[in-house]
């Protein structure tokens, strides 16, 4: 990880006129004759009719090539922000599919297949034993990344997926009946901005209410985004933990956690895969 730091921080101190553009994926891919379909964790089934995903298990992308590891290594891009966004946007094939559009769990998807395929499955990091506290080199073996989805379906009582790709429930205590969108990438990124604001004028946080404004697509057929925000202010209590708790059982999306052994207590662990610089920039 040192010399990954050594590169990125060089190359920040060289001034950059433009950064690196992202590469025709058709063009690349053509060149390459190398391309990778990418199980989707939604299955293609929460995304609205007439969106090329929509009803698709699979998305198909490239290769990483060296010019993809340029728009990793940009220091502009970096600096905004952007550069894991433009990187991942360049290696999927189909034009029609925005990287903002994609739902959550099937961006991490393409991010970790788009890793195996550049550097390979052995994933290294430094962990550090919750038990002991000492710390040990280990790897993680990405290659069997579908094990880390989520199940997608009617997996919890009373949610169903009705025939406008959304999941529908009746809440317990209001009795309102609730219908729910999955978070796309533009979501989060305005979720994260809003909260970063809040934190930056140090206002009150409002993450609950937040996520339900964010996944509530409507309230007893009300679409309208203000009587939805008024509602879910004054929602009873437990109608908001039923939501907060059931909601990431039904999401597509991916549970990065694996069992760690410690070399020097023996203690085995679950714990979250951290994904760490050496992620996109590994010392090999």
């Amino acid at each position: 990880m040192s010399r990954n730091s050594k590169r990125v921080s060089s190359a920040a101190e060289t001034p950059e006129i433009n950064p690196p553009s992202a590469p025709d994926p058709r063009d690349t891919a053509t060149r390459t004759s190398t391309t990778e379909a990418v199980p989707l964790p939604s299955r293609g089934l929460f995304y609205p009719p007439g969106h090329p995903l929509c009803g698709e298990e699979y998305v198909e992308i490239r290769y990483m090539t060296a010019r993809d590891e340029d728009i990793l290594t940009s220091p502009s891009l970096l600096k905004n922000g952007t550069a894991l966004d433009k990187f991942t946007q360049g290696l999927i094939c189909d034009p029609r599919i925005k990287i903002d559009d994609l739902l959550v769990g099937d961006k991490s998807a393409i991010m970790i297949a788009a890793r195996i395929t550049g550097y390979g499955p052995d994933y290294e990091v430094v962990v550090t034993c919750p038990e002991c506290g000492e710390e040990s080199d280990h790897t993680f073996d990405l290659s069997d990344y579908e094990k880390y989805y989520t199940t997608v379906g009617d997996t919890v009582e009373g949610f169903y997926l009705n025939g406008n790709n959304r999941y529908e429930v009746v809440l317990p205590v209001s009795g309102y009946t609730v219908e729910l969108k999955m978070a796309t990438s533009r979501d989060e990124q305005r979720l994260n901005r809003s909260q970063k604001m809040k934190a930056k004028n140090k206002l009150a946080e409002t993450n609950s209410t937040d996520f339900l404004k964010l996944v509530i697509h409507s309230i007893d057929g009300d679409v309208d985004r203000n009587n939805i925000s008024q509602k879910v202010m004054d929602l009873p209590a437990r109608d908001s933990r039923f939501l907060r708790k059931h909601f990431p059982e039904v999401s597509p999306n991916l549970d990065l956690k694996e069992t760690f052994e410690c070399q020097y207590c023996g203690t085995e662990t679950e714990m979250e895969v951290p994904l760490e610089a050496g992620f996109f920039w590994p010392d090999s």
